[in-house]
């Protein structure tokens, strides 16, 4: 070793031009121990800060390209734009002729205008039949409720002890000079008729009460309902009424005009419960008829016209909307801001229907598509910071981050890839689709970690080994590895101790 070191000691003083790289071999020299002929290499296990990342090329592409096409043929009436031009989001780029349609338009408001007439004098004409007859069914609701209030508190009740209470129960009785006569009816129908009238009652307090709001009520179809319901409950008590007094028998001829006072007492108030049933229904139809009726002399017009009416209306809006749509689709509009790529429109000359004449993708919305191998896209995570050099640009450094990891695998030249997308951050004026890009892709790093050259270790049976010196001695020892850094070292996770030397060569 002494003999080498003054040899390169006298190289140095014969050609002081070549000094610094002399030094150099010194150092690395020094580095090197002879043994048996073999040279090695000692390494000192360091801490440093480390970072790993995957490198891959890929091409740039606009975030959005999109190509517009004519929904129907027709004959071009105008083109503004040429390709390279920059066109604004809504601006109008090509259109064909569109003189029938607009003439379908200008006809197809004219009849939408008629109609809104029609409509208005349809309406005018069946305000006042609704109306009246809408009063009729109110006043058929309150007159059904008076009625049914008299025949049970007037007619009724003289039959009853307590008959607004819930213990009331029925009596057919009477008195003759100091005689008082009792007609027993069946047990089980004076039972019903007993529980039958508190019901009743109940009926009654609540129908007074939906009375007094019905005149301000918008709608009065479940209080129409509500009346037809109770009119059937109290007819159903009056039945089993008259069924009582019916079964009434006496046993004196003397006493037969009180039983046929009774009988009559109670048919006058079923009476009366059916005419309002009747009369009920009757309202209700008319309300519901209504607008069907007659007004004026004009034949035919009612509620169902103004339906029909409405309906013609929103037909020729419907009409008019279709037309403006197809108005609007005789104009190419550009979706997006961007520049024009493609430019296939001729003016005079018909575009076919469903074919792509003009191109466009976003300026300032480029991103880098790139494929990583199944070894590598395990370690890269969306967010992951990224590096740029452009061919184009090699002087250049662009920053990005990874926003877009294929979920599907594609397969180039039999190898696996996963396909994923980078977004520039800055410094987008210059770049084109297309562009050949360098990526380095950071997707770890740590800082103070145990780190040496990965060429120091080796693999057995899947376990990771270094040659460790100690007392000029040397072993090897099992250590367990990190991260991977770009500039070779490798992060030593346990086996090694900070300042520990390690052999590589042989």
């Amino acid at each position: 070793m002494k003999n080498k070191l003054n040899t390169v000691s006298n190289f140095v003083r014969n050609h002081k031009i070549m000094a610094t790289i002399s030094l150099t071999l010194v150092v690395v020299i020094a580095g090197l121990v002879e043994n048996g002929g073999g040279k090695y290499e000692n390494i000192t296990v360091v801490r440093g800060d480390i970072v790993q990342k995957v490198a891959v090329t890929g091409k740039t592409k606009a975030g959005l390209d999109v190509s517009l096409a004519f929904e129907n043929s027709g004959l071009v009436l105008s083109s503004n734009i040429s390709v390279g031009d920059m066109v604004q989001k809504g601006q109008a780029l090509a259109s064909l002729d569109a003189s029938s349609l607009l003439a379908d338009l200008s006809k197809a408001e004219a009849v939408l205008n008629e109609n809104i007439i029609k409509l208005e004098e349809v309406r005018r004409t069946s305000v006042d039949s609704y109306t009246n007859a809408r009063l009729n069914l109110v006043t058929s609701i309150k007159e059904s409720f008076v009625n049914s209030d008299n025949a049970i508190h007037n007619n009724i009740d003289q039959f009853f002890r307590n008959p607004r209470k819930p213990s009331t129960y029925v009596e057919f009785t009477f008195i003759d000079g100091n005689t008082i006569y009792d007609f027993p009816i069946e047990v089980d129908l004076e039972g019903e008729i007993n529980r039958d009238r508190y019901s009743v009652e109940l009926i009654l307090e609540n129908w007074k009460k939906m009375i007094s709001t019905i005149d301000f009520a918008l709608d009065i179809t479940q209080s129409t309902k509500e009346t037809k319901n109770n009119l059937n409950q109290i007819s159903l008590f009056l039945n089993k009424m008259a069924s009582a007094t019916n079964l009434l028998v006496s046993t004196q001829q003397k006493y037969d005009a009180t039983i046929n006072k009774y009988k009559s007492d109670v048919s006058l108030a079923r009476e009366a419960i059916n005419n309002s049933i009747s009369n009920i229904v009757s309202a209700e139809d008319k309300y519901n008829q209504a607008p069907q009726e007659i007004r004026s002399e004009i034949a035919g017009i009612g509620f169902d016209s103004v339906l029909t009416q409405e309906s013609k209306v929103k037909q020729s809006q419907s009409e008019i909307d279709s037309i403006k749509s197809r108005l609007e689709k005789t104009v190419l509009r550009s979706p997006i801001n961007g520049i024009v790529t493609k430019q296939d429109v001729k003016v005079g000359e018909i575009a076919p229907a469903s074919t792509a004449l003009i191109s466009i993708i976003s300026k300032d919305d480029m991103e880098i598509e790139a494929n990583v191998s199944e070894v590598n896209i395990g370690k890269i995570k969306e967010g992951n910071s990224v590096s740029v050099i452009f061919d184009a640009y090699p002087d250049r450094n662009y920053a990005g981050k990874v926003f877009y990891i294929e979920p599907g695998e594609t397969v180039i030249d039999g190898v696996v890839n996963y396909k994923i997308k980078v977004s520039l951050e800055e410094n987008l004026e210059d770049l084109k689709s297309g562009l050949t890009a360098n990526l380095k892709i950071e997707t770890a790093q740590k800082e103070d970690v145990l780190k040496i050259p990965q060429y120091a270790i080796t693999q057995k049976n899947g376990e990771f080994f270094v040659t460790k010196i100690s007392n000029n001695s040397s072993a090897e020892i099992r250590v367990s590895l990190g991260i991977r850094g770009i500039d070779g070292t490798v992060e030593v996770l346990s086996g090694l101790e900070e300042g520990d030397m390690v052999r590589f060569g042989k």
